[in-house]
């Protein structure tokens, strides 16, 4: 587990109320990525380069607009 804060000494008083524990997690939990469909395209190359590296295997996905309907659709990257 991670937290979101590290406290400044081993003093200092924390409010445990207030502090949340994120589990750490790797590539391996994802299945798929959808890309919106305004992104950016450095963004998207960011994005892209960095899942990759992490996982190989996952499916990424850039969503478009669909001609014939009011609706988005999913293109494979």
């Amino acid at each position: 587990m991670a937290l979101p804060y590290e406290p400044k000494d081993e003093n200092e008083v924390i409010d445990w109320k207030e502090v949340r524990a994120y589990p750490k997690i790797g590539g391996e939990c994802f299945h798929s990525i959808y890309l919106g469909i305004n992104i950016d395209k450095e963004e998207k190359e960011k994005i892209i380069k960095v899942e990759r590296r992490c996982n190989p295997e996952i499916k990424i996905y850039q969503m478009t607009t669909d001609p014939e309907a009011f609706k988005l659709m999913e293109e494979t990257i």
